[in-house]
């Protein structure tokens, strides 16, 4: 008992040194790197038109300069963690992929679009509490 309690004391002291990192945020920024990886590279893709497939750059950018912005950071292992995890996932899932370009796909992927940014902003408030250091 005292053994785990010593480890959870550890624990709770990383980031000690900005006195606001939260051990936990590794898990949340790997749940929602994961998340955005998910969305900007489906499985199956709701369209096939490249003006819609464009929408998606924007979010690709901002994905690649946090991952640029965090590296040689601890968030990198967890984003690294987070493109291992979806590699994996793709690697051993097979799916027969709907219909793309129905006539609910543009706003189907606008939403997906604005979640995928709202996922952003929080990676990007877990990296600027000092989650990048």
């Amino acid at each position: 008992m005292r053994a785990v309690v010593l480890v959870a004391v550890l624990l709770s002291a990383c980031g000690s040194a900005t006195g606001d990192f939260n051990p936990n945020s590794g898990a949340e920024f790997r749940y929602f790197a994961r998340e955005v990886m998910d969305g900007v590279n489906p499985i199956c893709p709701m369209s096939e038109r490249p003006e819609l497939l464009e929408k998606y750059e924007p979010i690709r950018e901002r994905l690649e300069k946090l991952k640029s912005k965090i590296s040689g950071t601890r968030l990198s292992t967890d984003f690294a963690i987070a493109e291992a995890d979806h590699a994996f996932l793709r690697s051993i899932t097979l799916v027969e992929c709907a219909e793309a370009d129905t006539p609910e796909t543009e706003r189907y992927m606008t939403n997906i679009i604005k979640t995928m940014s709202g996922h952003l902003e929080k990676m990007e408030a877990i990296a600027q509490k000092g989650g990048a250091e």
